[in-house]
């Protein structure tokens, strides 16, 4: 087996009854000694915690990871708790290549959550984020990602990401610009870069998205009228938010922009 994906929408209530009946019900990856794919979406919590506590993280080949969950702090958290436990807290991954990190809901802590994680990924050379994080007083930018990310993966080749950065405004002087965040790709190697900056005043916050072009997201969130255009061929999910009216026609440019697209919020 090369490709595993776990989609599971069993309730928790279900999860006794199904274990006496499947003595087999404990999940892991390390069964397969030929896994390359990993692909988790939309799965129960104790359902998705079985299987990153079973395979110790003990990866044997070069496995693409991918995670589509809304409880992605819960998890990652929950998976570096038992690293600790099982003593490979301070190890690396030196087999897994590949990494793609999706998850379409708002997510907090991610320093203590998921940076840890991703140090452990020495040979990683194709990485991807598709997050969506709370930030306290700075939007994550160029400068950010290779100082936090790309200076610790020395193999790292390929880099593609969709990142939204929310801020609640409280008392924070000389938010940075769409040009300032522009400014922090200058060199950035990998890719063209979008980014663009949102204030949205009535809820007293800010966003700032950077992704890379062309995009491979497969979700468009909060879309506003600063939206920069272009080609999304993989947009499946995409919602819109502004605090400014939807000139009729930006609407109709709009369509054109997403030709796959099946979900509208």
């Amino acid at each position: 087996m090369e490709k595993l994906s776990l989609i599971n929408h069993q309730s928790r209530k279900h999860k006794q009854s199904y274990k006496s009946i499947n003595d087999n019900y404990n999940l892991t990856i390390v069964k397969y000694n030929y896994l390359i794919t990993l692909d988790i979406e939309t799965v129960r919590d104790d359902c998705i915690e079985e299987l990153l506590f079973n395979t110790k993280t003990c990866f044997h080949n070069n496995i693409v990871l991918y995670i589509n969950y809304k409880s992605l702090e819960r998890v990652t958290h929950n998976f570096t708790r038992d690293i600790t436990r099982i003593n490979c807290a301070k190890e690396k991954i030196p087999n897994l290549k590949c990494f793609v990190l999706l998850c379409a809901s708002e997510i907090s802590r991610y320093k203590e959550s998921l940076l840890p994680l991703i140090y452990r990924m020495s040979n990683v050379e194709k990485f991807g984020l598709y997050l969506t994080f709370y930030v306290n007083d700075k939007f994550i930018d160029g400068n950010y990602l290779k100082k936090n990310i790309i200076n610790h993966l020395p193999q790292l080749n390929a880099f593609t990401f969709d990142i939204h950065s929310l801020m609640f405004i409280n008392n924070q002087m000389n938010l940075p610009s769409q040009k300032d965040i522009e400014e922090t790709f200058r060199d950035f190697q990998y890719t063209k870069i979008i980014s663009y900056v949102d204030y949205f005043l009535e809820k007293r916050m800010d966003q700032c998205h950077v992704f890379s072009y062309p995009s491979e997201m497969l979700y468009y969130q909060k879309i506003t009228n600063n939206f920069p255009g272009g080609l999304y061929q993989y947009i499946r999910f995409i919602s819109l938010y502004d605090e400014y009216p939807f000139e009729h026609e930006f609407l109709l440019k709009f369509l054109n922009y997403f030709h796959l697209w099946k979900s509208y919020l």
